[in-house]
């Protein structure tokens, strides 16, 4: 049951923090939703009846896409796949809203738009290198708010720890959020990231970020604020009315099968593809020699080289998995750069984004499915974290399904908690 993440990477201009790849020539719009549609059609029979759940279109700037275009990409996917859609969900930046933009949104079958605010204040729309202003954003969520009933649900961002900005002005932020009541939140602590023109500008010493202590206190009035007001922080980044968690997102985090269409797109698949993790009976999670029993493998981050992929290539390539060294590339095709990943692997990866949720997850989880049994020292260590108000643990003994998830305050330290466990 594969969902589909679909990257449409053009963007009008490049946000100082953002990392996720994109290009500003819009005139290869037409060419690139023509190369997507063939990249898509390429995996035609691959999962026989196993219905798609999910639809992401990620970006980029997916509100840049035309009825036709996006019209076009669901009749490439409903003629490859089963569709049977839980959720469909588009992202859209604030300058792109008009009451036409959002029936076209409804008529063509998007089921929730994820609004890229970020922030209401000047200065840091400013510095962010936003494409819109603060009444853009504010005439965009009212626009929504008004037709809401015509989504299931829509959810907007918020970015935290911006270099400048105060407690008053983060409590501005959430306040103004808030009026909208936005039935989904994903509230992110700004992260630094190498090929920035924010990173270039700290490392010229011409912007300063916030210390740890000052970015842990905007988490702390963002839960806390978000708490009070109706809304389940279910992910560390998380935040959603009851009935509105992400479904996409979730198949992420629970190691379900996705493939990832255009320049940049991830894609993850089990060995037995369709099976979604159903490994039977794991082998011991310290086996010798270790076996692959996943795959990770992502685009290239070039577009020109995208519209000219040979993607039925491409794709046996990656269902054959064989020995990339063997295989001779031309000037314009990329290799798929397979990442194998054992029981260990994934046991590992399993534990770092379960402990992002509140779901957390299941010592039987780790036992069936990736062979992953909890030692006394285990044990000894999440006992020790529960009694510090950090783990959530139901009836933690040896060989007893139990669940392990973080507390609210585990979640802040979520990364270093991860750590701890996966070392012992």
């Amino acid at each position: 049951m594969p969902g589909l993440y679909l990257h449409i990477p053009f963007c009008t201009q490049a946000c100082s923090y953002c990392d996720f790849y994109f290009v500003t020539q819009k005139t290869l719009v037409p060419a690139f939703v023509e190369a997507l549609c063939r990249e898509i059609q390429s995996w035609k029979g691959v999962f026989g009846t196993s219905p798609v759940e999910t639809i992401y279109f990620g970006g980029g700037t997916p509100s840049v896409l035309s009825q036709e275009q996006i019209g076009s990409i669901f009749n490439a996917i409903h003629e490859t796949f089963e569709v049977h859609t839980k959720e469909i969900t588009l992202e859209a930046n604030p300058e792109h809203i008009t009451r036409e933009y959002l029936k076209m949104v409804y008529d063509i079958g998007i089921t929730r738009l994820s609004m890229g605010v970020q922030s209401f204040d000047p200065m840091i729309l400013s510095k962010m290198h936003r494409a819109h202003d603060r009444e853009q954003a504010r005439n965009a969520l009212k626009l929504i708010q008004e037709h809401s009933q015509e989504l299931q649900s829509w959810s907007a961002d918020l970015i935290y720890g911006n270099p400048g900005q105060t407690l008053e002005m983060l409590e501005a932020d959430i306040e103004q959020l808030l009026s909208f009541d936005p039935p989904h939140i994903s509230a992110y602590s700004l992260t630094l990231e190498d090929r920035t023109r924010l990173n270039k500008e700290v490392e010229l010493g011409r912007t300063k970020m916030p210390d740890q202590d000052r970015v842990a206190e905007h988490a702390e009035l963002v839960s806390r604020r978000l708490h009070e007001t109706g809304y389940e922080h279910y992910e560390v980044s998380s935040y959603a009315k009851p009935g509105h968690r992400a479904v996409h997102n979730h198949r992420y985090w629970n190691h379900v099968e996705y493939l990832g269409f255009g320049p940049s797109a991830h894609s993850f698949l089990w060995e037995s593809f369709g099976d979604s993790g159903g490994v039977g009976v794991a082998c011991a999670i310290a086996e010798k020699p270790a076996k692959a029993r996943a795959i990770r493998w992502a685009q290239p981050r070039d577009l020109k080289k995208y519209l000219s992929q040979d993607f039925d290539r491409w794709k046996d390539r990656i269902l054959t998995s064989k020995d990339q060294d063997g295989v001779s590339d031309t000037a314009n095709e990329s290799k798929p750069e397979i990442e194998p990943l054992t029981l260990r692997d994934l046991a590992e990866e399993r534990i770092m984004l379960a402990f992002r949720t509140k779901d957390g997850l299941t010592t039987k989880e780790l036992q069936d499915r990736y062979g992953m049994e909890l030692t006394e020292n285990y044990l000894e260590w999440l006992e020790q974290k529960q009694r510090e108000g950090l783990i959530e643990i139901s009836d933690i003994e040896k060989n007893k399904n139990s669940r392990i998830s973080l507390t609210e305050k585990g979640l802040v330290i979520a990364d270093h908690l991860t750590v701890q466990f996966i070392s012992i």
